[in-house]
């Protein structure tokens, strides 16, 4: 397609799980039915020929939240604010869907 992706690649040992595979592409099928400015776009998820499960997303520039807490820690009381607020922002639209979010990255 000519565009830059994320992609977030299942382990090839979880692959073999039946469960692990369903519950990967399970989330998948949720996250691709929330719409949000704060979360990134699925664009695709699958099974490759070679047997790699992936989930693609849409790829945002910029650094890591990593990356900008060891750069420029510690963050002001109002920085901090903003980026959790963001976060929030997030996860109440996963919530609203009627999904709940296991991990975050």
């Amino acid at each position: 397609l000519g565009r830059a992706v994320a992609l977030r690649v299942l382990p090839a040992s979880l692959v073999q799980s039946p469960h692990v595979l369903h519950r990967f592409f399970q989330e998948a099928r949720l996250m691709s039915s929330v719409a949000s400015p704060r979360l990134q776009q699925l664009i695709d998820a699958g099974l490759s020929s070679e047997g790699v499960a992936y989930v693609a997303y849409s790829y945002v520039r910029g650094r890591s939240l990593a990356s900008a807490l060891y750069k420029d820690a510690p963050f002001s009381v109002a920085a901090a604010a903003t980026v959790l607020c963001d976060v929030l922002e997030g996860l109440a639209a996963i919530h609203q869907s009627g999904f709940v979010h296991r991990a975050l990255s």
